[in-house]
């Protein structure tokens, strides 16, 4: 075992939440379909397109419950206990669907995966930066957008070839693993040494950095010097002053706080979540005559690869050149998907392109989770300053939940009333503004300091 082991495995155990919400997205994909069909497995028939946008997008509306839960027991009984806690509701969510007589089961299940989805936003990366040392820091944090992407792909692959009723089954079963796989982790040494707990803490940092009867002198004395920073650091923690208006005021912080509000929405802008939600519909909207199912499945691997590929890369190409390639790549496919459904709705033959969806869709979705909605937790914690980081980043996802509640729900409802076309080409939109936005005025912070950055902000106009 290396020194980082611990690490590795807390971090990947305590991500497998991450792919239990990307299950709860990718489920969408072939069971919507099936939902609204004559041979819906609900007893009481077919869902409307209605019920089916509210099945879709209230996992959103219930996030924003669980965010502001989690926010405050997450100080109060520690990022492992919240991590349980906040675990629970994805059982009950689970188990609601085999039991499912009619839609409102799917709407209460929903729910529960909702405020599951705000604790795992909120814990998750808390647990992870703080277990993790610097160096496989950025690593180890990439791990939630690798792992929701790992659970799309796999909540799309069960629902379609095991059944509604016997899938969620298999997702329960990975509840399981994770409640006996997380208990032989410690608490975060942070969260012991600003509860006091000293001896804890001490023994917990130990652990995660590896120290055993094997170590030599030298490693036991960087982590004892580790142990005392994370001392100094509780005490400036305790004694500061509480956050203000004061603390907004400087031009570097104004900047840094539009260019990080701009790039996580983008997260949401771009399109990814809505239209993998329905992915398997955008398909067979499309008319081609590829299977459906298996167009879904390279899509979603293709995610996976793009999110490994932006970890390797993100580190040594810079941030600023991940986020320019994702977004003009994601705006490119976009467009394509756009043209091609305005010339299907008009009654041309496509039937010799019917192969174009599945490419442009598939760069469309590579290159968003490339960059644009993996970089922004890296440049956001790199350019804020770190007092008022946690309060900005906290107030980014209670602004994102509705955002994509109203992005989901409506989406399903505009394609089945007007053109599906419309949505892409407003993604389209935003894609080319963030291209133009990043190239103007997202600053490099790859290998800076926070004074470096500052000072390179304070510059930009």
């Amino acid at each position: 075992f290396s020194a980082t082991t611990h690490q590795y495995l807390a971090a990947l155990v305590a991500n497998l939440p991450a792919i239990f919400f990307g299950l709860s997205i990718g489920w969408l994909s072939p069971s919507i379909p099936l939902l609204i069909s004559p041979q819906s497995p609900l007893p009481s028939g077919p869902i409307s397109i209605d019920e089916a946008s509210w099945v879709s997008s209230s996992i959103y509306l219930a996030a924003i419950l669980g965010t502001v839960l989690f926010g405050w027991l997450v100080d109060r009984i520690g990022r492992k206990y919240s991590l349980y806690i906040g675990s629970i509701p994805n059982i009950i969510a689970w188990l609601l669907i085999p039991l499912a007589n009619n839609v409102i089961y799917l709407y209460v299940s929903r729910v529960f995966c909702g405020i599951a989805a705000g604790a795992l936003f909120v814990t998750v990366p808390l647990f992870v930066a703080e277990i993790a040392e610097t160096s496989i820091r950025g690593i180890l944090g990439s791990f939630l957008g690798i792992s929701i992407a790992i659970g799309i792909l796999l909540g799309q692959v069960i629902f379609t070839y095991i059944s509604f009723f016997r899938a969620p089954f298999v997702v329960l079963g990975l509840c399981v693993v994770f409640f006996g796989a997380f208990l032989i982790f410690p608490e975060t040494p942070q969260y012991l040494v600003m509860r006091n707990k000293t001896i804890a803490a001490e023994d917990a940092l130990n652990y995660y950095r590896g120290v055993n009867h094997k170590s030599t002198g030298n490693f036991v004395a960087q982590v004892n010097q580790e142990m005392e920073q994370l001392r100094g650091t509780n005490v400036d923690t305790t004694t500061k002053t509480p956050i203000s208006m004061e603390d907004f005021k400087s031009t570097a912080t104004r900047r840094a706080l539009v260019i990080s509000t701009i790039l996580f929405q983008g997260r949401n802008m771009c399109g990814l979540f809505p239209l993998v939600n329905f992915t398997e519909s955008i398909f067979m909207a499309s008319g081609s005559n590829l299977d459906n199912a298996v167009c879904t499945f390279i899509v979603s691997t293709l995610a996976v690869c793009a999110c490994i590929l932006c970890t390797i890369l993100v580190d040594r190409t810079g941030r600023r050149l991940v986020l320019i390639v994702s977004c003009a790549g994601s705006a490119l496919g976009l467009l394509g998907l756009g043209v091609f459904f305005v010339l299907k709705s008009n009654g041309n033959d496509l039937s010799g392109v019917n192969w174009f969806p599945l490419v442009a869709f598939s760069v469309f979705v590579f290159l968003s989770n490339f960059g644009v909605v993996t970089v922004p937790h890296f440049v956001g914690a790199e350019i804020l300053p770190f007092k008022i980081r946690g309060i900005v980043f906290s107030t980014m996802m209670l602004i994102s939940w509705p955002l994509l509640f109203v992005l989901t729900h409506y989406f399903l409802i505009v394609a089945e009333h007007y053109e599906m076309y419309y949505f892409v080409f407003v993604f389209f939109a935003w894609c080319t503004f963030q291209t133009v936005y990043t190239l103007i005025w997202v600053p490099e912070t790859k290998g800076r300091s926070l004074e470096e950055i500052a000072s390179a902000m304070e510059r930009m106009y």
